[in-house]
């Protein structure tokens, strides 16, 4: 190989490791500083799955809401809208996903949270647990397209989670999870008899 032809892919490898970092690696704008999470707090919510009793997702542009609550019995009912109940499947799954939130970076802003979309988030949750309320919101897509920025109530940081979370929650939002009814099985006639 001439030296020429290997200055020339030694130039495209460097433009690709550039492109990579500013794309994936590069601060923010407004100056916010990451910070990595702190040693054994990788998730979002300190919380177990069988911890959450109520689900509430809020989308604030198309002004739509569900809310869920699981009983004593373990069954989930959904109370907004009312009084019907919902599919277990779904809300375990939603229950599952909210108390493993993994955090990809936790950033400490410096400047305005519109830059996150965090002033006016699109989508909120709250949810009702047996150590008490929490709550969080979801703001714009990183440049990458590969998080959210989300902030939970009460707390400065902002957090960057995966897109796959805001997928199922607007899903639930769309189509809100309400249980089938079984269908009842055939059974055939007993013949009279002789």
């Amino acid at each position: 190989m001439s030296t020429r032809t290997t200055l020339v892919l030694l130039a495209l490898l460097i433009l690709v490791a550039g492109g990579v970092y500013f794309i994936e690696f590069r601060k923010p704008a407004g100056g916010a500083l990451a910070t990595p999470p702190a040693a054994g707090s990788t998730t979002l919510l300190n919380l177990t799955a069988p911890a959450i009793n109520g689900i509430t997702l809020r989308d604030t542009v198309s002004n739509t809401q569900v809310s869920a609550t699981r009983d004593v019995s373990g069954t989930w009912w959904l109370t907004g809208p009312a009084g019907q109940p919902a599919d277990p499947t779904t809300m375990n799954s939603v229950a599952s996903q909210l108390s493993s939130i993994y955090v990809q970076r936790t950033l400490t802003p410096t400047g305005s949270l519109a830059e996150y979309g965090l002033v006016t988030p699109t989508l909120s949750v709250e949810i009702d647990s047996v150590s008490g309320p929490l709550s969080f919101v979801i703001g714009d897509m990183t440049p990458s397209q590969g998080a959210y920025y989300v902030q939970k109530l009460g707390d400065t940081h902002v957090y960057l989670v995966d897109t796959s979370l805001v997928g199922e929650l607007r899903n639930v939002l769309d189509k809100p999870p309400v249980a089938v009814a079984p269908t009842p099985a055939f059974a055939f006639p007993t013949p009279a008899g002789p």
